[in-house]
């Protein structure tokens, strides 16, 4: 297992919005469990488990603060400016120079990464990066041959001779596992093209960097896995889907407190939320601590107001 892991977790969240101006992405429930409760149990074993944080920064920190009994090897950091998901790995690859890392994207679900599988085919003995990916239609722009290596890098479609010679096209699942000299050497090419004179880490794409190492003949190897339910959390309908889906129609956080007398589908309740008696939802999202009293369709109840979805 890896000595340290980081869970991405900084951005703004803003496809997910009014959600996210309450919770940040990697604290949306799913059934029961935070998106970031569920990423600290796929990668049990670490040694450390960094997450990253910028908007409602305070929030997360206390969030993790509560957690520390059960996840002692957790730790938040504050980023004062969003770095993207290169520049974070990037800064974490130097703090942590010549080992083994993992990364995810907190706002991506899994039901079963089988993370145990991916680290049986990693060669330890050569720096390298590997990507998990999977046949996912709506999001396959990552080309692959047969032979386990990366050949292009949001690119959706294949001409004659790559057909030819088997390559297809998969989805990124937001995991990656690399060298951390390996995103030194090329974070640094990076960041200077982007600004020369650059004194601290610019916001970067990691993709960027992966396609650097491809356009230099540096192996970015993928590993597939097509099991289990994935999902990227990235907009308010993937995220009311996945929740529908794995919680079967309704989905109740804790301390939810439901009266008698009143009709509940396909809503999505955090926790702490209260529903009157007589009060009607359909396709609803109630955030933390709300009370409700009246017939809503289609709605986002918060303390602050309603959105209409």
């Amino acid at each position: 297992m890896f000595q340290r892991a980081l869970v991405l977790s900084a951005g703004w969240g803003t496809r997910l919005r009014p959600l996210t101006f309450f919770r940040p992405k990697v604290l949306m429930p799913v059934g029961g469990k935070t998106l970031l409760e569920r990423w600290l149990s796929h990668l049990d074993g670490c040694d450390e488990i960094f997450v990253n944080a910028h908007a409602l920064s305070p929030l997360l920190h206390e969030h993790v603060k509560a957690m520390h009994f059960n996840y002692g090897h957790l730790r938040t950091f504050h980023e004062p400016r969003i770095l993207g998901s290169g520049g974070s790995l990037f800064a974490m690859s130097r703090a942590f120079p010549n080992e083994w890392m993992i990364a995810v994207n907190g706002d991506t679900f899994f039901s079963r990464p089988e993370l145990k599988f991916i680290f049986s085919q990693i060669d330890y003995e050569t720096p390298s990066v590997y990507l998990v990916l999977r046949n996912e239609s709506r999001f396959n722009n990552i080309i692959v041959d047969a032979e386990g290596f990366v050949r292009h890098i949001r690119k959706s479609f294949l001409n004659e001779t790559e057909l030819a010679r088997g390559y297809r096209v998969l989805a990124y699942t937001g995991v990656q596992i690399f060298h951390t000299d390996l995103l030194v050497h090329y974070g640094a090419m990076l960041a200077k093209r982007l600004e020369p004179a650059y004194s601290s880490v610019p916001f970067m794409d990691v993709m960027e960097i992966y396609t650097m190492m491809i356009d230099d003949s540096v192996p970015v190897r993928y590993l597939e896995i097509n099991d289990g339910l994935w999902c990227d959390v990235g907009t308010i309908k993937r995220y009311i889907d996945l929740c529908l889906a794995v919680c079967d129609g309704v989905m109740a956080g804790k301390d939810v407190i439901l009266e008698p007398g009143i009709e509940v589908s396909s809503t999505i309740l955090w926790d702490g939320v209260r529903i009157k008696s007589g009060s009607k939802l359909d396709k609803c999202i109630v955030t933390d601590g709300v009370i409700v009293d009246g017939m809503y369709q289609r709605a986002i109840i918060t303390h602050c107001g309603v959105w209409k979805l």
